[in-house]
């Protein structure tokens, strides 16, 4: 059996309970969940744009002004060079190596994407990313 003040705790904790269903209940019913539940939405979604725009506003270009992409090769050979074959691509103005084996960095002139497409085109391109460094590390 319960002691007097096991009871009393029980009765207290169920009390509580009964008290909290039915305060959530009024101010379900009442409508004013949904003003809250709007402004948690429209400031949700403003702060996605905000971010979003932020993001999108410094892209992949560095501070130099230079659009930078992982790029990732075939290798066809032994003695094939991917730093030497992207530095020979028109545009190409840097090449850095990576972590990764046959994945390099490459920076080229922001706003011109004609010589991504032409990179894209090759047979030793296996793909090719910005380089944003919430995706990839190196």
């Amino acid at each position: 059996m319960l002691t007097q003040f096991g009871m009393h705790a029980s009765i207290k904790r169920y009390m509580i309970y009964t008290v909290f269903a039915i305060g959530m209940f009024f101010v379900g019913f009442s409508g004013m969940l949904e003003p809250v539940g709007k402004l948690l939405i429209v400031f949700f979604k403003s702060y996605t744009e905000a971010e979003l725009i932020k993001l999108n506003a410094t892209a992949f270009v560095n501070q130099q002004g230079l659009a930078e992409y992982v790029i990732g090769l075939d290798i066809v050979g032994s003695n094939f060079s991917g730093h030497d074959f992207l530095l020979s691509q028109s545009g190409i103005n840097s090449v850095r190596e990576t972590a990764f084996t046959n994945w390099y960095v490459i920076e080229v002139d922001a706003g011109i994407p004609k010589y991504i497409d032409n990179l894209k085109e090759l047979p030793q391109t296996e793909f090719v990313l910005q380089n944003r460094g919430l995706w990839l590390c190196h």
